[in-house]
């Protein structure tokens, strides 16, 4: 034996008999009669009040209100601002021997355009290369990215198992990058592969402080070393 489902009543129905009901409640009360008045237009003009179907909802135009919960970091086409990556040199199978060679220390990402991590650290790669690049101005410091979905036999070469795999070239040799993915992490990280800058040393409880540290090798040119100051 089949049922039958009846439909809740739609909007105008229900407000119809919300109006008669407060009519037939308005006429045993003292409310006044424009109010009353009010109420028996909208019974009488039920037909012209519009449902709460979006269908039937007006097109019109919209005012810039409506965008305020957009991603800010998006534009409405939904692609990512663009990032100046100037100071990221684009390897590929041609030319990725080359500028090892002629590069002592060069950071490559093996990346996919469809990751979403790749995606994530592309800003931060991008400003990690323009900081060390103002701040180190031998030519032997690079960092570089290959589309490793086009360059399937560079991938397959260094082992790359997902993305991004980073690289840490010193004289053509690699090891791994597994820090954290970010401009500050990555700067400081080459920073300390490069070693400390070149120090001046004004005295001799410096030059003792040098010979007495942890450092493993220390080049030196001297004058002399005794008690007086040592002039460079």
């Amino acid at each position: 034996m089949g049922s039958t489902t009846m439909s809740p009543p739609s909007f105008p129905v229900v407000l119809l008999l919300l109006l008669l009901a407060t009519i037939a409640a308005a006429a045993g009360s003292n409310m006044d009669e424009e109010v009353v008045d009010d109420l028996q237009y909208l019974i009488d003009n039920s037909d012209d009040i519009p449902t709460n179907d979006p269908d039937g909802w007006p097109e019109g135009d919209y005012d810039d209100d409506d965008l305020l919960f957009q991603d800010q970091d998006q534009d409405l086409t939904g692609h990512q601002p663009e990032i100046d990556e100037t100071h990221v040199v684009v390897l590929a199978a041609a030319n990725f021997s080359s500028f090892l060679a002629s590069s002592h220390h060069v950071m490559v990402e093996f990346y996919a355009p469809w990751c979403g991590h790749c995606q994530e650290l592309a800003p931060d790669y991008a400003a990690a290369a323009a900081h060390l690049a103002a701040h180190h101005h031998q030519a032997h410091l690079a960092l570089a990215k290959v589309d490793a979905t086009e360059e399937t036999d560079l991938a397959q070469k260094y082992d790359v198992q997902g993305f991004p795999t980073i690289l840490f070239f010193i004289d053509g040799v690699p090891r791994g990058y597994n820090g954290a993915r970010t401009k500050e992490a990555i700067v400081d990280w080459i920073n300390k592969k490069l070693g400390p800058a070149v120090q001046n040393v004004t005295s001799v409880d410096e030059a003792q402080s040098i010979l007495t540290g942890d450092d493993k090798a220390v080049l030196a040119f001297l004058d002399t070393l005794s008690q007086r100051s040592v002039h460079p």
